[in-house]
């Protein structure tokens, strides 16, 4: 398996060999924040296994858990490329948002529902939107 991809203006790309530990699609708290409102969905990699081009900027926080997290993004665009935590060392995570279509990347889970807000568990929005003013 492999895959590629790149954050909005291609200044970082990356390529992928092997198939991921994990696919997940997560609700907490930061995830929501980075995710503009929504979930931030994810695929754990060996590190390894994922070759990076270009400069990231990288910002830490501790996660509720108390694991350290590194959140790697695009300097100039801003797109959320990549993440690490103390909590997988050895690993690195891809956003699923970054990878070029077609892929087989699916979520398994949904981490964090208890703090995902409630119009997120309705399973689907209204078919049509309202009319613009």
């Amino acid at each position: 398996m492999s895959y590629k991809g790149q954050c909005s203006c291609g200044r970082v790309a990356f390529a992928i060999t092997g198939k991921p530990k994990l696919v997940a699609e997560c609700w907490c708290g930061k995830c929501q924040r980075y995710g503009g409102g929504g979930s931030t969905v994810n695929a754990l990699f060996e590190a390894d296994q994922v070759s990076l081009r270009g400069e990231l900027g990288w910002h830490r926080y501790e996660a509720d858990s108390g694991n350290q997290v590194e959140v790697g993004f695009c300097r100039a665009c801003g797109t959320h490329v990549a993440a690490r935590t103390s909590g997988r060392p050895g690993c690195t995570i891809i956003r699923l948002g970054a990878v070029d279509q077609p892929h087989d990347l699916v979520p398994a889970f949904k981490a964090f529902t208890q703090d995902a807000p409630a119009w997120s568990q309705s399973g689907r929005l209204p078919d049509q939107s309202p009319p613009m003013p």
